[in-house]
Parts: structure tokens; sequence; C-alpha cells
């Protein structure tokens, strides 16, 4: 199986030249970066030899943490903070979509409104907060928006 990488290119790099760095997922076969944070931290998911998807944060020293919720059947991390805190969405067995929240430690906290059967958050602030949306239940599309304010 041919393996899809992810590259980070500095600003001085030309197309396809010096500058750009190749990295992938252990075990991936497709990698995607969805976030890149000042201190060059990237956040995305990569799909398996089994085509399931998981999580994972690259260093910039290209140490790469793969990372799955608890029960998750399907991870994909969306963005990253300036403190390395991740958010995304998960599918668990039942296939309900919870968001996540993932400290720079590497704890991961799901949450979701009470009424979601889907939820995705999309973006995470420098302080903290995440934004995205969810869909209450099944058989009502209405997508309503939330933010996510953390505790302190």
């Amino acid at each position: 199986m041919e393996v899809a990488n992810t590259f980070v290119r500095s600003p001085q790099a030309r197309r396809d030249g010096p500058g750009f760095i190749r990295s992938a997922a252990p075990g991936s076969v497709a990698t995607y970066a969805r976030s890149i944070n000042a201190t060059g931290s990237i956040a995305g998911f990569y799909y398996d030899a089994s085509n399931v998807p998981h999580g994972y944060v690259r260093k910039p020293d290209g140490t790469i943490t793969a990372f799955d919720p608890k029960g998750s059947y399907a991870t994909i991390a969306e963005n990253i903070d300036s403190k390395g805190v991740i958010t995304g969405f998960y599918a668990n067995q039942f296939k309900n979509i919870s968001g996540f929240v993932r400290s720079a430690g590497g704890k991961i906290t799901s949450f979701g409104p009470s009424e979601s059967e889907f939820t995705y958050p999309m973006s995470i602030s420098a302080k903290g907060r995440i934004a995205g949306y969810y869909v209450a239940a099944v058989g009502n599309p209405e997508q309503q928006g939330f933010v996510r304010i953390p505790r302190r």
C-alpha cells in the first residue's frame, strides 16, 4: 500500500525544494494535516490499513503521537491551539459522533450538548474556547452552532 505523507513547508521553501519536510503518521495509508499552531505543532488524522481514521499530533521536532478517545471507532482531529490543546470529533460503536478536547499532556475529554446526537467541534481559540456545530437528533437535520467555554 502507498503511504500518503504530510509535509511541512518553511516560508522560504520553493515548491518541492529545500524546506519541505515529509512525515507520515505511524501505520498510515493516508495522512491529513488539519491545523498548525504558532510553535509548529500540527494536528490532523490518518487512515490505517483497515481504513479507520485516528487522530495525531506532530511536534516541531518531528515526533508523531497517534491518539483516539476511549471507545472511538473513527477519530478526526480538527484544530490545535497555541498551547497544544486539540479539538475534534469521533464516532463511537453506536455511530453517534461526540466532540473531544485533548490536553497538551494527552488527557482526552468527550463533550457535546445534551440533546446532540452528532457534535462537530471545528476550531479552538487561544483561550480554549471551542466552536462548532451539532445536530440535535436523528430525523431532525437542523444544525445548531455552539461555543464550549473551558472550566477554570
